[in-house]
């Protein structure tokens, strides 16, 4: 028995006793029958081999083929090759609790005649996908993603060396500002009572002809400043 066309629906009521097999070919004909597939088009041959007694049909499933899929790295679609085999088993009975259902077994009615197995199939081939989609090494094992949509990503590692060596020009004062702001000292709840009770009689005219500087401007005098900025926003608009 064999079919390419959209015909998954087996009468298993009809057959006797015995072991099958069908053939199938998936193609975007096929992904466009589920509304907002994961993979839109592909070219996959499924062999499947199942056995019917009257308890249950037990299904085989082997799968081979590619999928045009996004590549997580560099975003454009190419053929993803797949593989997989999988076992399924259909009870013939009462309907079973959704606890009990899973994609390795399933319940059909006794009044039913026929099965579907498009959404198997379906399930299958999916779960024949890696986790992870991205071009494959050729055989000088270098990427084959489209370089110029890697460039558009690319974000240059800045040296943690480098900052290193440049945070060592700054004083005890000026690390403060990169401080992770646990430091009891940069918020003190009674300090800030204190300073607060002094704006409220008036007193903050202790500031008065004072120049305040910026965190910018203090950090500025710092002849490694402008290396350390320069570091630290490598490549940011790249």
């Amino acid at each position: 028995m064999s079919t390419k066309g959209l015909d998954y629906i087996i009468d298993y009521k009809s057959l006797e006793s015995g072991t099958y097999e069908v053939d199938y070919h998936l193609d975007k004909e096929f992904f466009e029958l589920f509304p907002e597939p994961l993979v839109e088009d592909g070219s996959v041959d499924v062999h499947v081999v199942f056995k019917v007694s009257l308890a249950a049909l037990q299904f085989h499933f082997d799968i081979q083929g590619t999928l045009d899929v996004e590549c997580d790295r560099c975003l454009e679609h190419f053929d993803m090759p797949i593989e997989g085999s999988y076992d399924m088993v259909a009870k013939i009975g009462d309907e079973a609790t959704p606890e009990e259902e899973n994609d390795d077994f399933i319940t059909i009615s006794s009044k039913d005649s026929e099965i579907d197995l498009s959404k198997h199939l379906y399930e299958f081939v999916m779960l024949s996908l890696p986790p992870q989609r991205v071009h494959p090494d050729d055989e000088d094992g270098n990427s084959t993603c489209n370089p110029d949509m890697l460039d558009r990503f690319y974000v240059q590692d800045t040296d943690d060396d480098d900052i290193d060596e440049l945070l060592e020009g700054f004083d005890d004062d000026d690390e403060d500002f990169f401080d992770d702001g646990d430091d009891d000292d940069l918020y003190d709840e009674e300090a800030d009572a204190d300073a607060e009770t002094e704006h409220q009689d008036g007193e903050d005219d202790v500031f008065d002809g004072m120049e305040m500087e910026t965190i910018e401007q203090k950090l500025a005098k710092n002849p490694n400043w402008e290396k350390l900025k320069s570091l630290l926003n490598k490549d940011i608009n790249k």
